[in-house]
């Protein structure tokens, strides 16, 4: 018998939510009235892109807490240390986005960060590409295996978890992610087609397709994180669970 998983997100963040971080910015960078506009209120580092990455990994830190607290439920360690891991990568994402609070209450970077640095800042991020990169690149890969890649061969294979211990029934991405992880796979590709061509814009004079992708890389993190706390919340501890399906 076919079991699927309940509906973990309404449509308002499976659909709606994807739909104004994909299309939001570039809809407000048309519709600006001058490029000092966009650079100050869409690109700056006081601006929504930037802040919008920074509030959902913050966003993403508290619930990956509760998660862990109503992880308890399901007596599971492996989900536990999963959820642990990522309540400090969220907590990471968004100290490093705002350089540590630098972009809301300016202070001086210390003298020997600053040499290191590429732009300057109080963040470990910039102090080299590869430091920059690979992480992003690491998990940019993940969410598109994990949130199309995944969705798309489970029901291919009609696969379902019956088992509630189960760490594949909480771990892997369930269909309610899929359009943000979609959508993130789609400015992934437009960002490296326009690269290839050369037609990639640096500076501030144009859309941050860089920026962009963060954030929507950052809002599938915190919508996974959430569908996993919805799911938890639905549990009840039963003596059936006593045991570690580790």
């Amino acid at each position: 018998m076919r079991i699927e998983l309940p509906q973990d997100l309404p449509s308002s963040l499976s659909v709606g939510l994807p739909l104004f971080v994909f299309l939001g910015p570039a809809v407000l960078t048309l519709l600006s009235p001058d490029q000092e506009f966009v650079e100050i209120w869409i690109e700056s580092e006081l601006g929504l892109v930037e802040n919008l990455t920074t509030l959902f990994a913050l966003f993403g830190f508290v619930l990956a807490l509760v998660a862990v607290r109503r992880s308890t439920r399901v007596r599971n360690r492996l989900l536990t240390a999963w959820l642990l891991l990522f309540a400090i990568g969220f907590l990471y994402i968004a100290t490093e986005e705002a350089s540590w609070g630098q972009h809301w209450i300016p202070w001086k970077t210390p003298e020997w960060l600053a040499e290191l640095n590429r732009s300057g800042e109080a963040n470990l991020h910039n102090v080299s590409l590869a430091m920059d990169r690979i992480p992003k690149t690491i998990v940019g890969v993940l969410v598109v295996l994990g949130g199309v890649g995944w969705p798309v061969f489970r029901r291919w294979q009609g696969i379902a978890w019956r088992c509630r211990t189960d760490w594949r029934r909480w771990l892997l991405p369930t269909d309610g992610t899929f359009l943000m992880a979609l959508f993130f796979l789609c400015a992934w590709l437009v960002d490296r087609t326009l690269v290839w061509l050369e037609l990639a814009r640096s500076g501030g004079d144009g859309f941050s397709h860089q920026e962009h992708r963060e954030l929507l890389m950052v809002t599938f993190l915190f919508l996974y994180t959430l569908s996993i706390a919805r799911r938890l919340r639905r549990e009840r501890a039963s003596p059936d669970q006593s045991q570690s399906s580790l």
